[in-house]
């Protein structure tokens, strides 16, 4: 498929349905540019991939990147990335605001913990902190895709930074990003990377979020991947991490059901040897430097075709197939 066909098939289609009268316009507009500049950037999987450090796997990253043209069709090989969106958000937005927001700053004070809360954030009206609970703070994205989280955060006020070590997937990242108004008018709040957290350590930079979501089971070292994450991350600072269970109800959601029964995803998509227990997750966690605020489940309710957050009381119950975790670094 050639990159105008790509376009005028896959992305333009997907962005126009999800985009207002303005942004269609512009959209408009902007079509052929955006297929010649993925035609020129675009590159082999062979050629272009990071693939540098002990956890990324070139076998991932190459069959990632096949499939980086579909990251933005919500029918397609991610639909289900794209039903579990909103509950990812609504989770972090759970946990980010109460636990570094300015809101909590004085209280934090009175303990004798105000470092915990960035010195960046500004106290802000009722009103901005409900429609950009997470301004002035920097976030990272570690194995971003096509950027369906990283822009979620920058439209809630985010400084965010997304990185994958497949090259595909960050032209797609960056491609749709500037067709929305909303982002490509503040392009210092989002940026893309490509590039790996081994590469991204040398940097030294350190983040007040750092999120990693349906990732960790792709990697080949997952405890080191762990505690990269955590390297990346500011002592106080917040680490997500979500990933599938290593149980048969897992085996048979994702890889007999999904896969397939139902191909609902590309069969091979998952390894059901690198799934990971909550107690495994857990361990590594606190390995690197982090104590584990909330774990808990995220179940598909194919009635309604959304994923929900389980209550975190269920404990075990709840965390047999797909999960979701916080952790403060110490």
């Amino acid at each position: 498929m050639s990159a105008l066909t790509f376009f005028r098939a896959v992305l333009r289609p997907t962005l126009l349905a999800s985009t207002t009268a303005t942004n269609r316009a512009v959209l408009g507009r902007a079509g052929a540019s955006c297929a010649t500049a993925f035609s020129t950037t675009r590159r082999s999987s062979t050629q272009c991939d990071a693939g540098q450090g002990p956890s990324v796997s070139a076998d991932e990253v190459a069959k990632f990147s096949r499939m980086s043209a579909d990251w933005w069709a919500p029918e397609g090989h991610f639909q289900m990335l794209h039903q579990m969106n909103p509950a990812r958000v609504a989770y972090l937005r759970t946990f980010v605001p109460s636990h570094l927001g300015p809101a909590v700053q004085e209280p934090m004070a009175a303990e004798g913990r105000a470092s915990e809360a960035p010195p960046s954030l500004k106290p802000m009206s009722p009103l901005d902190a409900m429609v950009r609970p997470f301004t002035g703070l920097r976030m990272l994205d570690v194995g971003c895709g096509g950027g369906l989280l990283c822009e979620s955060l920058a439209r809630l006020g985010g400084q965010v930074t997304g990185i994958d070590a497949s090259f595909d997937n960050i032209q797609i990242a960056r491609l749709h990003a500037q067709q929305d108004p909303r982002l490509s008018d503040h392009q210092a709040t989002l940026t893309y990377q490509h590039i790996t957290t081994d590469q991204l350590k040398t940097a030294g930079t350190q983040h007040d979020v750092v999120t990693s979501l349906e990732v960790i089971e792709h990697v080949l070292q997952p405890d080191q991947f762990v505690q990269d994450l955590f390297e990346l991350t500011r002592p106080g600072g917040l680490v997500f991490l979500s990933t599938i269970a290593r149980t048969p109800l897992a085996y048979g959601l994702t890889i007999l059901g999904a896969e397939k029964l139902l191909r609902m995803v590309p069969e091979g998509t998952h390894d059901y040897h690198k799934y990971l227990l909550p107690s495994e997750l857990t361990q590594f966690t606190s390995r690197a430097g982090g104590r584990v605020l909330d774990l808990r489940g995220i179940w598909y309710n194919p009635l309604q075709a959304r994923w929900v957050l389980m209550d975190p009381s269920l404990g075990s119950m709840g965390t047999q197939a797909n999960y979701i975790l916080v952790a403060r670094k110490l």
